[in-house]
């Protein structure tokens, strides 16, 4: 059996974040003394690797709110024990936070029990371990979980061996999800757009803040990165037809109780969803500012970007997006019976198409279904295609509306393919590639 290494990392990792045209206002983080923990370890000598630390979560999860988190402690299994460290303040980038998942394995930089830093280790897929103790991560809600375990024969995990204490954990198998449709970053095309729109759709669950930041004031790295995010692909294959985003208690939930982003790395609300296809539309690399903004604005914001006008929802064409109160969504086009095939991060079943219209009936409905079974069928075993009403899904209240691009502007999106002319059918057939 070959014996799988990772080497642990300790470096420190500062993660900007922003919010395109929106910036958010500057938090001042209190300066008190930090408190100590008995329980904290203290850090290995500067010349040998720092023992790797899975993340369990904020410690009092569901009994502290926002205002408090300058104060929080954080959880971790470091070889057979739970320590809890403060994070030091970055002058409101939270930096760490946006890093830490929870379950995830890190290599920390400490400074007594505070975290100055943190580095994601890197787990090695293989069945065997080669490690003198084995402990498996198990993703919860309300918190991760670490127990003593072995690899059972032929199982394969991501393994993450630790040269400093001879232990290894066991994380879930990860591999990287090839999307029925892709777009190309940077390539300002209706079509481009609407394909793009297409790669997380049937395997990005709804949580709600998910695509905006820990701290929930702008986009995440999630929303800020190229290609669908590995951590909302293995989210949705971790859960199944019974997942839910808000249980009534935040031991079972991904609901962000408190009013930070505890899950913000996990899935994609409604904004963060929309946000992700504008930034994989409109920029190449990593790490860019985000397009994420709340529901309601995001039409304003863009035609204040002279990219495009907000109009009257009274006719649908493709490439549309339509900002209402607490939702947004993007057209795939309107068909001959007036209903809409939309794209769009629901609480039914995440990204997904969807149909408004009057009822199933409705060729929009038969062409979502028809998509979703045929292209995305993991979802489709799992979830019913979303159906919702012309008057809930096309009103407008204050600065929301539908935006629509001008497809002339140099800055915006050119229509080369004619796709705005085109009923919903058409459409599909050509992101499809179908004939």
């Amino acid at each position: 059996m070959k014996r799988i290494l990772t080497i642990a990392l300790c470096a420190l990792l500062l993660v900007t974040t922003g919010c395109a045209w929106r910036k958010p206002k500057a938090e001042t983080p209190e300066q008190a003394p930090l408190p100590t923990s008995a329980g904290a370890y203290t850090p290995a000598p500067q010349n040998a690797p720092a023992p790797l630390a899975v993340y369990l979560g904020v410690e009092g999860y569901g009994a502290l709110d926002a205002s408090q988190k300058d104060s929080f402690r954080y959880r971790f299994f470091v070889d057979g024990t739970t320590v809890t460290y403060s994070i030091a303040p970055d002058g409101g980038a939270y930096a760490v936070q946006n890093l830490l998942e929870e379950g995830g394995v890190y290599a920390l930089a400490t400074e007594g029990d505070v975290i100055v830093g943190a580095q994601e280790a890197v787990g090695v897929s293989g069945a065997d371990a080669g490690a003198e103790r084995l402990w498996r991560i198990e993703r919860l809600p309300g918190g991760a979980a670490v127990t003593a375990s072995t690899l059972q024969a032929g199982e394969t995990a991501a393994v993450y061996t630790d040269p400093a204490t001879g232990g290894a954990y066991l994380g879930a198998p990860s591999s990287p999800y090839a999307p029925p449709v892709t777009g190309t970053p940077g390539v300002r095309t209706l079509k481009n757009l609407l394909q793009t729109a297409m790669m997380p759709v049937g395997t990005t669950l709804y949580v709600y803040g998910g695509g905006w930041n820990w701290q929930d004031t702008a986009a995440s790295r999630q929303a800020r990165s190229i290609g669908v995010p590995q951590q909302w692909v293995e989210f949705f294959r971790q859960q199944d037809a019974g997942y839910s985003y808000k249980a009534a208690d935040a031991a079972h939930s991904y609901y962000p109780f408190g009013g930070w982003n505890e899950y913000y790395y996990a899935g994609a609300d409604c904004s963060g969803y929309v946000g992700w296809t504008l930034y994989n539309t409109f920029e190449t690399t990593n790490g860019a500012e985000g397009y994420v903004w709340y529901a309601c604005d995001v039409s304003q914001k863009l035609a204040e970007l002279g990219l495009g006008t907000q109009a009257a929802a009274q006719t649908v064409q493709p490439g549309d997006i339509m900002s209402m109160e607490g939702h947004v969504w993007i057209a795939l086009g309107s068909c001959s019976d007036g209903s809409i095939v939309i794209a769009h991060s629901t609480p039914e079943g995440g990204a997904q198409l969807s149909a408004v219209g009057a009822s199933a009936a409705c060729e929009a409905y038969r062409l979502a279904q028809d998509y979703m079974t045929r292209y995305f069928p993991d979802w489709a075993a799992r979830y019913p295609v979303v159906l919702r009403s012309p008057g809930s899904y096309l009103s407008a209240v204050g600065g929301s509306g539908l935006f629509r691009w001008n497809t002339q502007s140099p800055s915006g999106l050119s229509d080369p393919d004619g796709l705005q002319q085109l009923q919903a059918d058409a459409v599909l057939r050509a992101l499809f590639g179908e004939k």
